[in-house]
């Protein structure tokens, strides 16, 4: 049976959506910020600690939670969570490369969907990035 759609309700999502990318964006500009920094106390504090919180608290606690909560469809409450987050990462970092980023974004949000705790997206992201972190300074 076809979902009906209002307006409304369409453009409430695509506002939360893009609301989502720029505030992400804002994560992903911190991560930018601290990868330019040669301080690397402060590259761990913001991969590790401000980047994850902030990001999964706009991602998953903001946009996913609204789309479960509104009942969206499993794979539009995991995608468009995703989606956004790769491009917000893509337009921070300018770069396509970041549109992998999808990947995690869509593992986060599976761990989301099955906890339905910020604080275990927070941990596997931090984890995430302190993998990527390894990887690339070395």
């Amino acid at each position: 049976m076809a979902r009906i759609t209002s307006p409304v309700v369409w453009h409430t999502r695509t506002a939360a959506t893009a609301a989502s990318a720029l505030a992400g964006g804002v994560g992903a500009a911190l991560v930018t910020f601290a990868l330019s920094s040669t301080n690397l106390s402060w590259q761990v504090l913001v991969l590790l600690v401000i980047a994850p919180c902030v990001e999964e608290a706009i991602f998953r606690a903001g946009l996913q939670e609204w789309l479960i909560r509104t009942g969206q469809r499993l794979v539009y409450s995991l995608a468009i969570p995703a989606v956004t987050f790769a491009a917000a990462h893509v337009i921070a970092w300018q770069q396509w490369g970041a549109a992998w980023l999808i990947v995690p974004g869509l593992v986060l949000g599976v761990v989301y969907q099955a906890t339905r705790k910020v604080r275990w997206c927070v941990a596997v992201h931090s984890v995430m990035n302190a993998v990527w972190l390894l990887a690339v300074t070395n």
